[in-house]
């Protein structure tokens, strides 16, 4: 019973300093965001601090995370109260580009920093494209079944998809000194977004087969 309720504590305490790590990271980014900042947040020492958490990389990443499972959660939520799987897609990207924007205030990392931040970046970006690519396929499958879509290979869809939104994404941040876009830039980002996945699923709905009988 004494251990159930240090665990409880600890993950109460936890949960504290990610929603504190999370709005300092919101208004400054992760360079401009210190321990000893997030620590007085929550009226805790520094070195209290580093019991949970060994290093702000760490509490970066975990922030991270966890935005991470409330974007895949939501999303599954939203696909499973639709029936259009054309809508499925639409909401998809728009929720992506929520994250997105989410994602950078988080960060505002230089440009110049990309080799220093990428092994801490590495193993979350690759997980969290593997939980996108199932989300996509799910919905891919249901537009199959309903004969909305047709694809034959709904893993190669997906990832053809997350290419092209990696893609589009990169086009706009690739020559700037901080990695963030402007309100202007972010609406030319959206409007891309907006017109690629129309294109997209144009794409999906048409039937190779009912053109050459």
């Amino acid at each position: 019973m004494q251990q159930e309720e240090q665990n409880q504590e600890t993950h109460g305490k936890i949960e504290v300093i990610l929603q504190a790590a999370q709005r300092r990271l919101g208004l400054y980014g992760y360079e401009k965001t210190t321990m000893k900042e997030i620590a007085d947040d929550i009226s805790m020492s520094k070195a209290a601090l580093y019991y949970y958490f060994t290093d702000k990389d760490a509490i970066f990443k975990a922030v991270v995370e966890r935005e991470q499972k409330e974007f895949s959660a939501l999303i599954e939520k939203k696909i499973a109260e639709l029936d259009n799987p054309e809508e499925m897609v639409k909401v998809y990207i728009d929720q992506r580009m929520r994250y997105f924007r989410e994602f950078m205030n988080l960060s505002k990392f230089r440009s110049t920093e990309p080799e220093q931040v990428k092994p801490l970046l590495k193993e979350l970006f690759f997980r969290f494209r593997l939980e996108e690519q199932k989300l996509l396929v799910k919905i891919l499958k249901i537009g199959n079944s309903s004969g909305q879509f047709h694809c034959e290979n709904e893993e190669l869809y997906a990832d053809l998809f997350l290419n092209i939104v990696k893609g589009l994404r990169f086009s706009l941040i690739q020559q700037k000194p901080y990695i963030e876009l402007a309100p202007e830039e972010l609406e030319v980002l959206v409007n891309a977004f907006h017109d690629f996945t129309t294109l997209f699923i144009r794409g999906l709905k048409y039937n190779e087969s009912k053109y050459y009988k």
